[in-house]
């Protein structure tokens, strides 16, 4: 990782905070596997669907502007919504 991991979970919860009803209920959890980052994302059951957005397009605009600042880092992250 060539940026801390706080700096990436400093950048979901700033992208994220917006669409919530409960910003109190995220929680963001980060695992390491095979030289990637994965954010492991929950929300109020409540805001899920904010967050995936219509078609799937909320966490599609969240995973992509986090992929883009991490590749540009020279990192791999991925954001993966847990069920919660």
């Amino acid at each position: 990782m060539e940026r801390p991991v706080n700096e990436y979970i400093d950048l979901l919860q700033t992208l994220m905070a917006p669409l919530l009803g409960t910003p109190e209920a995220l929680e963001i959890s980060p695992v390491e596997r095979e030289g990637a980052l994965a954010l492991n994302v929950r929300v109020h059951p409540d805001d899920t669907g904010r967050v995936i957005g219509k078609g799937g397009a909320g966490i599609d605009s969240l995973r992509r502007l986090v992929e883009f600042a991490a590749r540009r880092a020279g990192d791999v992250v991925s954001i993966d919504l847990q069920d919660g």
